[in-house]
């Protein structure tokens, strides 16, 4: 079934008030016998996209977090140019139906790397290594291409604009895991497209990870390396970790200053990262 949900949203003085209308249920194609058998990649469609470029990536398991965090955009308003790439076929077919999510319009593309598994995959298992280490070579396709890139991941919600921080000099703006000591986000930020980044993307993208090293302690210890990369770090009561965000009860709507972006990470498990979104008011789907 497709993730087709019609919901309204109208802002009171104690926050959002969401009114649920019955869910529109679609039936998903089961191979790509009943499609085009041609399946795009981010290499044959980036002379058509525009700067800067909304990149997020996902597979099947996880197409409930990609609707609930295009939901969550819509409502403010805003129309970034959202680039989608799919993980798996699966996701490429279902995602074709629709075109778009609460006419939200995005474009979406086959990884032209190896595919991944459709279902979840949990923290650091063999499959959640697999599908992260390829997000580098996805961005440096679109940098080469001079295409500023806003990378997110699909357990993010957006509770307000985030591009007026993205402004400045500066040539990457990213979110910070902790307030005491450094330790950049591999999974939400804005990078502009120049020779630094370039150059260091394509740095990350060929590291050889030992291990279950991740994508995110390699981003870290590259950007100590290229000082020349100027870096805007988020102010983490607005750009907020998992860790960071639920050490507190207050609703989001009553946080001064208020949140522009909660990251639903420090813990692991589609589901638990679900039932902590319903739990704080940051899932807006009725399924």
């Amino acid at each position: 079934m497709g993730y087709q949900l019609h919901v309204i949203a109208s802002r009171h003085k104690d926050g959002i008030k969401l009114k649920r209308l019955p869910m529109v249920q679609t039936e998903r194609r089961k191979s790509a016998k009943d499609s085009n058998s041609y399946f795009p990649s981010i290499e044959d469609i980036k002379y058509t996209l525009s700067s800067p470029v909304l990149l997020i990536c996902v597979n099947f398991g996880f197409l409930d977090f990609l609707a609930n965090l295009l939901f969550s955009i819509n409502r403010l308003g805003l129309k970034p140019n959202v680039l989608v790439v799919c993980e798996d076929e699966e996701t490429f077919l279902e995602l074709s139906q629709h075109g778009n999510f609460y006419d939200m319009k995005f474009q979406i593309v086959l990884t032209h790397l190896n595919k991944s598994l459709p279902k979840p995959s949990e923290w650091k298992s063999d499959g959640y290594i697999q599908l992260v280490r390829k997000r580098p070579h996805y961005i440096e396709t679109l940098l080469k291409n001079n295409l500023d890139v806003f990378y997110v991941d699909t357990d993010i919600v957006w509770l307000g604009d985030p591009f007026p921080f993205f402004r400045g000099g500066y040539d990457l703006f990213i979110q910070q895991e902790l307030q005491n000591e450094t330790l950049y986000c591999a999974g939400f930020f804005y990078m502009k497209s120049n020779e630094y980044t370039r150059s260091f993307v394509s740095s990350w993208a060929r590291t050889k990870f030992k291990g279950r090293r991740g994508i995110q302690r390699a981003l870290n210890d590259l950007l100590k390396k290229f000082t020349n990369i100027s870096i805007s770090a988020l102010p983490t009561n607005q750009f907020s970790s998992g860790g960071i965000f639920f050490s507190s009860n207050v609703p989001w709507y009553e946080r001064s200053p208020p949140p522009i972006e909660v990251h639903v990470n420090f813990m692991a498990g589609h589901d638990n990262k679900k039932d902590r979104m319903k739990t704080f008011g940051l899932w807006f789907l009725q399924e």
